[in-house]
Formats: C-alpha cells, sequence, structure tokens
C-alpha cells in the first residue's frame, strides 16, 4: 500500500508501506515481475513500467507497476475504463 502525503495542492503517492497484507503485497510483486521479464505482449501499462526501468533500474519499476496493476485488475473486474493517474 503506498503512503499519500497530501497538502493543499501537493499530493504525492510515496514508496510502498508495510501495511496490509504481506502475501498480497508479494504476489503483486511476483505478478509485476512476470508482466516486466516473462510477458511478450505489449501494452499501455508495461510500456509505462518498461520506461521506468530505463531510468531507475528494473526493481522500482517492479515496485511501481505493483500497486498499478492492483488498480487496473481492480477496475478490469468493476468494469470500469483504467485512466493511470487518477486514483
Amino acid at each position: 500500500m503506498p503512503r499519500r502525503h497530501q497538502s493543499g495542492e501537493l499530493d504525492w503517492t510515496g514508496r510502498i508501506t508495510k501495511q496490509g497484507d504481506s502475501m498480497v503485497r508479494k504476489l503483486l510483486y511476483e505478478a509485476a515481475n512476470s508482466i516486466l521479464t516473462r510477458s511478450r505482449e505489449s501494452f499501455a501499462l508495461k510500456t509505462w513500467a518498461l520506461k521506468i526501468s530505463k531510468r531507475r533500474g528494473l526493481k522500482k519499476a517492479r515496485v511501481a507497476l505493483a500497486p498499478a496493476a492492483r488498480y487496473h485488475h481492480a477496475c478490469h473486474a468493476a468494469r470500469l475504463h483504467f485512466v493511470r493517474g487518477l486514483r
């Protein structure tokens, strides 16, 4: 679960905290790893994470992709349209 910092117009999401179910965090990290390293398809979320991996490294890209994948899955399950940046 990412830590949120909000004050007035400033709103940024920090690193993943150790709150919540540890098994879910591990599974999301493994899913992000599979998307980045095993998946041959190309889609917007993977492209976004690959750009991060080029700038910051693969580990940070996996950590960034994990909550985004969780949000995308939740939107897909609820049949909503996924829009990156809106949470």
